[in-house]
């Protein structure tokens, strides 16, 4: 996939809970969610029955402007009795790229545990992929995922709680490779989709433990496809929230870009003035700019002039960035390919 070209609307915000734990205060994290978030995943729903769910919305609706998609299987079971359990919801914002398209893939849907919506724009397919994993089974499952098909240009947002620690050494306490056989699996999807994960990679060897207290691995994730990260990323975190429950919620930020009015508009990404060394050179550069502008004929002219300069130099120190983080992102995505194959090919070496 290319960077997105002219026009093209970017997520802004993506927060991923799983609100286990939550008692009362499901509404309210939900309206504080929404309202800084552009796109909300949530896992371990468990409503008791279609009324509970239709309560939830109603009290949400009444502050909010969202749309919302469930997979609850007590939801749409006002009968049910079996025991409130799983459950997945999206929330899209109306900040959200598409948001008046947005509608869920009702063939793509596993009950209580898997949930796809999509948007469109003019130029761009975004498929939201909202995962709980199971307890059981958890290889079959992600196969399964493996096996759909979506269009070439989609851009893919997975968030979800995983059930699987995707990078033993450093998501678990233990280290330990426990489920290689749904680890495997899960990877493999991951790697079909082309998604990364943002936190890790900002954050290469740091523990950070997410789940249930005492908090023992990470299996909460935003993944989000490698060029989108590589241009746009803007931040990662886990937090804990006053209405939360027994896990941390997980955030990503990626930049938003305004409209671009034709081809030769280009923007300035904060994180290339974060290189010391550029704003060493501008600092330095505006300076010299001062003193000749004390006595300058024209310094309108010197001052347009300076800035078609200092963007020129920008532009081509940006270019040249990110040809080098495509190149490092294929790098990666093809090192994923190969691990795959040869842990197929043989398992027991891939594994030692």
């Amino acid at each position: 996939m290319q960077p997105r070209g002219e026009g093209a609307g970017l997520v802004g915000t993506c927060g991923q809970v799983n609100v286990n734990g939550v008692k009362h205060n499901g509404v309210n994290l939900a309206r504080s969610l929404v309202a800084t978030h552009d796109l909300v995943c949530v896992q371990e729903t468990r409503y008791r029955d279609p009324a509970h769910l239709s309560k939830f919305v109603y009290h949400l609706n009444s502050t909010c402007s969202h749309k919302h998609f469930c997979s609850d299987p007590r939801a749409s079971e006002p009968c049910s009795t079996e025991p409130a359990r799983a459950g997945v919801m999206t929330l899209l914002s109306p900040r959200f790229p598409g948001f008046e398209n947005a509608a869920a893939v009702p063939s793509a849907t596993i009950q209580g545990h898997y949930l796809v919506v999509e948007t469109r724009t003019e130029s761009e397919h975004y498929v939201i992929h909202n995962v709980y994993g199971p307890q059981l089974h958890k290889a079959d499952f992600f196969a399964r995922l493996a096996a759909m098909q979506f269009p070439d240009d989609s851009r893919h947002l997975v968030l979800g709680d995983l059930n699987v620690v995707l990078d033993p050494p450093i998501d678990s306490a233990t280290g330990e490779v426990r489920d290689a056989g749904a680890r495997q699996q899960a990877l493999r999807w991951l790697a079909q989709l082309g998604v990364v994960d943002p936190w890790r990679v900002h954050h290469p060897s740091e523990k950070l433990f997410s789940g249930l207290l005492p908090r023992r691995n990470r299996l909460d994730y935003i993944l989000v496809d490698g060029p989108t990260v590589t241009h746009h990323y803007s931040g990662a975190e886990y937090f804990a929230h006053h209405h939360g429950g027994d896990y941390l919620l997980h955030r990503v930020s990626l930049d938003q870009l305004p409209v671009r009015p034709g081809p030769g508009y280009w923007r300035c990404p904060s994180s290339l003035l974060a290189h010391s060394e550029v704003a060493g050179a501008i600092t330095n550069e505006a300076a010299d700019l001062l003193a000749t502008l004390k006595d300058a004929n024209n310094p309108g002219l010197v001052w347009d002039a300076w800035k078609r300069k200092c963007r020129d130099f920008l532009q081509q120190l940006d270019a040249g960035i990110r040809r080098e983080a495509t190149a490092e992102v294929r790098k990666a995505a093809a090192l994923v390919e190969q691990t795959n194959a040869d842990f197929i090919a043989d398992p027991g070496e891939a594994t030692q």
